[in-house]
């Protein structure tokens, strides 16, 4: 099931890109918004879940698109090599790291900023656990 269609990601008026372009990120996209969201449309019917909710996850979805779009940061790995320090300096001390080496540890999440910030406040984000009494 999609959750945005190229004619809504257009009427948003975000970056200009070809239907093309639009297609090819989306998929990334979708699954970086399902992490994020622990899956949540993949255990609840997304057509019948309440208008704010889904807004914002259409929102957020074109927001995560945009991002990809710009920086050209799709994957993990990608994310990693973006954040990599290959220099530092301070002082007279200099440390210099090979272009070939990577973090292994860096968990950095995909999900632009943007993107959190259009589903703040639906709840698709809440990393809690339910108490109950």
């Amino acid at each position: 099931m999609a959750y945005l269609s190229f004619t809504e990601y257009e009427a948003l008026g975000l970056t200009t890109m070809s239907e093309d372009k639009f297609n090819s990120l989306y998929s990334r996209a979708e699954l970086t918004l399902m992490t994020a969201t622990r899956r949540f449309y993949m255990r609840h019917d997304f057509n019948s879940d309440n208008t704010l909710r889904t807004t914002a996850f259409k929102q957020a979805l074109a927001l995560q698109i945009e991002y990809q779009f710009r920086t050209g940061i799709t994957t993990a790995e990608d994310k990693a090599k973006a954040n990599a320090i290959q220099s530092q300096t301070i002082g007279r001390t200099s440390i210099g790291l090979s272009s070939s080496s990577t973090n292994s540890t860096t968990s950095a999440s995909l999900l632009s900023i943007d993107a959190q910030e259009a589903l703040a406040g639906t709840g698709l984000l809440y990393k809690g656990v339910a108490y109950a009494r």
